[in-house]
């Protein structure tokens, strides 16, 4: 479902380039980690003069990576670059003007987990769950309502 997105490295590992934002969602970052080895953060950051901002980011996509199972490679300019294995840990990073290449071995994802197969379905369940609590107060309301009129009748 998520093929267009998927990108293939020379040795055949599928990976999904994903803006700094668009990682702060969690269930379209989940649904795309059912098709990937690893993610691919590309980050600007430069707008950004507090480091604070980035390293809220990182530590998002740490969260991200435990949660998915999946490596992160994350890229940024004058933020934090980092790569992050599937268990959440930062293997190396760059901060700010600290400028180079990083590099690290990881473990590619293995198997999906247990979020990834119930992402969205708790959102869906809450705003069912919400539906129903209004709906029974208006109906409720108006019953309330209707019995007050034939109590002043």
């Amino acid at each position: 479902p998520h093929g267009d997105n998927v990108h293939r490295t020379f040795k055949g590992n599928r990976f999904v380039p994903v803006l700094c934002f668009e990682s702060l969602y969690p269930v379209r970052m989940a649904k795309n980690a059912e098709d990937i080895d690893f993610f691919t953060i590309l980050a600007n950051e430069f707008w950004n003069e507090d480091l604070s901002g980035s390293d809220q980011y990182l530590f998002n996509n740490v969260g991200m990576a435990i949660q998915s199972r999946s490596p992160i490679i994350r890229s940024s300019n004058s933020g934090v670059s980092a790569i992050i294995d599937k268990n959440g840990h930062i293997i190396t990073k760059r901060k700010g003007k600290d400028v180079g290449i990083i590099s690290a071995e990881l473990t590619k994802k293995t198997g999906s987990t247990f979020y990834e197969g119930f992402a969205g379905n708790l959102y869906k369940l809450g705003v069912i769950f919400y539906i129903g609590i209004v709906g029974f107060a208006f109906f409720k309301g108006l019953f309330n309502s209707g019995k007050a009129k034939k109590q002043r009748a």
